[in-house]
């Protein structure tokens, strides 16, 4: 493999240096050429544009994935840009943080417990991708790293909701949220980095409002139904028709988890691994969203007529 095509980029943040550096020997011991930050920079490099040639020239991208790495802005844009130029990513998993959405449906390979072990299983995924040739520069300026954010789909979000704490049920409750809201929602979005999050829409006069957003808190992932945006779209405009949406909400909730009708005004939040587990609780949900987004239609159109 040459210099030009086929040298493995890695990234990491300087707070896993050691780490970073026995993936790098062991790759080199393997038979890999690799770009490593600390023998391949020097003053006076232009740092990023010296980055930025390097991911661009990789034949596939490492990124040592810990709590430091993810709280980098550096390591999650060097990423992010590797995605953007398509390269061939791997995941070396180096303690217990919770993978960034964006490297959901990334191979990775768990160092924490057997890191030759786990070195060895890298090798090989290397071994068995084709190594891709440098892209040709897009016509336009690069997009800079810093401006790229993840894209991401269902498959990933809910691998993401997996790693939390009673992940399965969180999960399972929030898969049947998006088929639901593909079936009967106007617009499903996804967003986030640091905090994904689920919309789903209803298209009213005027553009679109949120009719539910699931958010993947870390130890409490929770659908909201957001009733202070809700607030001016007819007919939920009107607060007793919010007041009666809270109504129904209550009745999903023992008693002492109920909402002040003051939420009226807010954006009450179900935990997904919480009441909606129950197969009847849900469902009752899911007709609560449809008669919402009947509602909200049935108001545009007599707003039309």
């Amino acid at each position: 493999m040459t210099e030009q095509s086929g040298y493995v980029f890695i990234s990491y943040s300087h707070h896993d240096r050691e780490m970073a550096q026995y993936i790098n020997q062991g790759l080199r011991a393997a038979g890999f050429q690799t770009w490593f930050d600390q023998e391949r920079l020097r003053p006076p490099a232009k740092f990023p544009r010296a980055i930025e040639r390097a991911i661009e020239g990789c034949g596939a991208f490492v990124v040592v994935m810990s709590k430091h790495a993810r709280d980098s802005d550096w390591v999650e844009n060097e990423t992010l840009f590797a995605q953007d130029r398509d390269k061939p990513i791997f995941t070396a998993l180096i303690d217990d943080t919770r993978r960034p959405i964006y490297l959901m449906n990334i191979h990775y390979e768990d160092f924490r417990h057997d890191r030759d072990a786990a070195l060895a299983r890298l090798v090989e995924a290397l071994r068995a991708t084709a190594f891709a040739a440098p892209q040709a520069a897009a016509a336009a300026a690069a997009l800079p790293a810093s401006r790229l954010r993840p894209q991401f789909g269902a498959d990933e979000f809910l691998a993401y909701l997996q790693q939390g704490p009673d992940g399965a049920a969180a999960a399972a409750v929030a898969g049947e949220l998006v088929a639901w809201a593909r079936q009967h929602a106007d617009a499903v979005d996804f967003r986030g980095s640091d905090l994904p999050v689920l919309h789903a829409r209803v298209s009213v006069a005027g553009g679109e409002v949120a009719l539910f957003s699931v958010w993947a808190h870390s130890q409490r992932p929770t659908v909201e139904v957001p009733l202070q945006y809700l607030s001016a779209a007819p007919p939920f405009d009107q607060r007793e028709q919010r007041l009666a949406v809270l109504e129904q909400l209550n009745a999903l909730l023992p008693e002492g988890e109920r909402f002040a009708p003051d939420r009226a005004d807010k954006r009450p939040g179900l935990a997904l691994a919480g009441a909606l587990v129950d197969a009847g609780r849900r469902a009752a949900f899911l007709a609560l969203l449809a008669e919402m987004a009947a509602a909200l239609r049935r108001a545009d159109q007599d707003g039309g007529a």
